[in-house]
């Protein structure tokens, strides 16, 4: 079915009571709905070399759903895929970069060690033994192939049944294995990135952010030559209300960011953007996707 505006490109999205469209009419009428400009400019087309020389191809399309944009990269003639989520008020351009940078790092590093071994315990397949390493990254998928009535892993550019995935794992027998569920939409992990387990709470983040105060903070205004580390201790708090909100203590982020913003409201600074850049970004985070 063609795009019902354009009526050239296939539509992808049906909006009930409007019609069917094309990626690129869709996320023209949202753009004009928002009253947005189109920050959507990066290359639909890009390649990524492995470090041995192994090209892949990849096509990129986002698509705007109200408030929520949708990335993803799917490898031209090949297994791999990628997804991203980012807010309609970001730049798309500048999300589009973090997009790539996520690509690259998924394709460089490897989760699976293949090598030649009489290993009978491992998975053996064309003619290579395959183990998981001790970290990397695991899509977890419905399965076509059984109708979508059991779930198979993506590793790599791979698929994997849960009983493949399993004897990957045999190499480990008797150690413990970690474990951090998160959304397709979070960065991969890459070869010197590590989960190093940290503490946080809505007294933490509240802690590091009456520090913020005392050190940056004269009076409730914030001097232009603190500005800088004010922002770089903002962007900690961030991070930390990011990893509680994907990990299940939504509540508890929601109770701290909001702390934080209305505090935020009764500050000065320099330029016109402060505090409410803070403040859009900080709700941003902590009501995404409620």
């Amino acid at each position: 079915m063609l795009c019902d505006r354009c009526g050239k490109n296939p539509s992808v999205i049906h909006i009930t009571g409007k019609g069917s469209y094309c990626a690129d009419c869709n996320n023209q009428m949202m753009l004009e709905m928002f009253g947005k400009d189109n920050t959507f400019h990066y290359a639909k087309n890009i390649i990524i070399s492995e470090t041995d020389g192994k090209m892949h191809s990849f096509r990129i399309q986002h698509l705007i759903l109200g408030n929520i944009v949708t990335w993803e990269a799917q490898e031209v003639g090949g297994n791999y895929y990628f997804q991203d989520v980012s807010d309609l008020n970001e730049n798309g351009s500048d999300v589009a970069q973090r997009f790539f940078q996520k690509i690259i790092n998924g394709v460089q590093y490897k989760s699976i060690e293949k090598k030649v071994s009489p290993a009978s315990n491992l998975l053996h397949r064309d003619g290579m033994c395959y183990s998981l390493k001790e970290h990397g990254n695991i899509s977890i998928e419905e399965d076509p192939e059984s109708g979508y009535e059991s779930i198979r892993f993506r590793i790599d550019d791979e698929f994997f049944t849960p009983e493949e995935a399993a004897r990957m794992l045999s190499s480990y027998v008797g150690w413990n294995m970690k474990y951090q569920i998160e959304s397709a939409s979070e960065a991969y992990l890459g070869e010197d990135e590590y989960l190093v387990p940290v503490k946080i709470n809505k007294r933490i983040i509240l802690g590091k952010w009456n520090l913020l105060r005392e050190l940056y903070l004269q009076e409730g205004h914030l001097r232009e030559a603190d500005q800088l580390d004010f922002d770089e201790g903002i962007q900690e708090i961030i991070e930390m209300l990011i990893i509680l909100r994907e990990h299940g203590n939504m509540d508890t982020a929601i109770e701290a960011g909001e702390q934080i913003i209305e505090e935020l409201r009764h500050l000065t600074g320099p330029g016109e953007d402060f505090p409410f850049l803070d403040i859009d970004i900080l709700s941003g985070v902590i009501h995404k996707y409620r």
